[in-house]
């Protein structure tokens, strides 16, 4: 008796391991996946798709200094893929763009107010920029390609802060390279700890449409991003890839990402998260997408453990259940095979077949009443 309750404490104590690591590797799954969902500048095709049963892919292409996009290679792009599109009889609805796209370049240049100067970062935009990259906005509006002046600007808070000490500052002129600009919006920070980590600029940063930065400096387009309906898959990655012509380029497909067989392959093959050869300078949510990729990994590493754990105490348990469970399945046959057992499963058979007869009385009698009261 002593052995068997020693025997039963043992059991007891492992089956309470096994669900306590059952528990935690779900756990672990759960943060997995809800990880997954916190960067919004890679989410961008599914915002776009929303109740659309089209499919759709984000894509990003980032080129390196010595091969930045310029804007009429851009223009050239769109026109290829409306084609594609046209060609696939892809167009969802009529007068509604059936695909978006975004380019950016960034350099440093002094930016002066009234009251301070300093030389920080300046990002040209173009496209859907804000609708890829939907920082919240403080105050104010956002720029478009659109505008014929392109005489606007956007702050963040930081540096809205550093040159008016403010960030009711919509309205207001700031020089940028001795050109003058009025003040559109003022936008807020990342508030996800992988943007801040990724972006370095200590200063802030300033928006301008791509047009504008063009006419203060010759930097080229750096990144160009597209959401674009996938009839086949890699139909939107082969376009990106095929449509620009500079070797070096990167293409990068965002949607799916972070799903669990995109982060294994990345984790088995992890030289080409940690090694780069191209000369690409990333923009901060490439970066922060690369960390969060990091992470992953790292959890998907926990999550590997934890079940390999849970199904080393699942054998053990199983081990040590399976001589009573095959007593309990000799007895369960044994018992079937006596008389005593033949009588119960002829109860049991006879109460189903009168279970189903009073269940189709039922059906007859509340048909009979709804066809009664009509």
């Amino acid at each position: 008796m002593k052995t068997r309750k020693i025997f039963q404490k043992k059991n007891l104590g492992l089956l309470l391991v096994f669900l306590f690591s059952l528990i935690i590797c779900c756990a672990s799954y759960l943060h997995f996946l809800s990880l997954g969902k916190v960067l919004d500048s890679q989410e961008v095709a599914q915002r776009w798709q929303g109740e659309s049963k089209q499919t759709f892919t984000q894509v990003s292409c980032f080129f390196p200094q010595d091969e930045l996009l310029e804007k009429a290679e851009v223009e050239s792009f769109r026109e290829t893929v409306n084609q594609r599109i046209a060609e696939n009889s892809l167009d969802i609805k009529e007068n509604i763009p059936s695909w978006i796209d975004a380019y950016s370049g960034q350099t440093r240049l002094p930016v002066k107010s009234p009251y301070a100067q300093i030389e920080t970062s300046v990002m040209g935009v173009g496209g859907n920029y804000f609708f890829f990259h939907p920082l919240q906005l403080r105050s104010g509006s956002y720029i478009s390609e659109s505008d014929l002046a392109h005489n606007k600007a956007i702050l963040d808070e930081a540096l809205a802060w550093k040159l008016f000490g403010s960030v009711e500052v919509v309205g207001l002129e700031v020089q940028i390279d001795h050109k003058v600009y009025f003040i559109s919006g003022v936008v807020r920070g990342a508030d996800d700890p992988y943007n801040e980590r990724a972006d370095t600029e200590k200063y802030g940063r300033i928006y301008l449409s791509y047009q504008a930065l063009a006419r203060l400096t010759d930097t080229g387009i750096s990144c160009y991003e597209a959401v674009v309906p996938e009839p086949v898959p890699g139909f939107t990655t082969t376009l990106v890839r095929d449509g620009f012509s500079a070797p070096a380029k990167e293409v990068l497909q965002n949607s799916g990402r972070f799903g669990l067989p995109r982060i294994f392959f990345l984790w088995m093959d992890s030289e080409e998260l940690v090694m780069h050869r191209k000369g690409i300078a990333y923009p901060p949510w490439e970066n922060a997408a690369r960390l969060l990729s990091y992470r992953l990994s790292q959890w998907l590493i926990a999550i590997f453990l934890w079940a390999a754990f849970s199904l080393i105490i699942f054998l053990l348990l199983f081990c040590s259940y399976w001589p009573r469970m095959l007593e309990g399945l000799n007895k369960c046959q044994a018992y079937i095979k006596s008389i005593e057992g033949k009588i119960v499963l002829q109860r049991i058979v006879r109460r189903c077949k009168n279970g189903r007869y009073y269940l189709k009385t039922f059906k007859k009698g509340l048909r009979w009443k709804c066809d009664s009261r009509k």
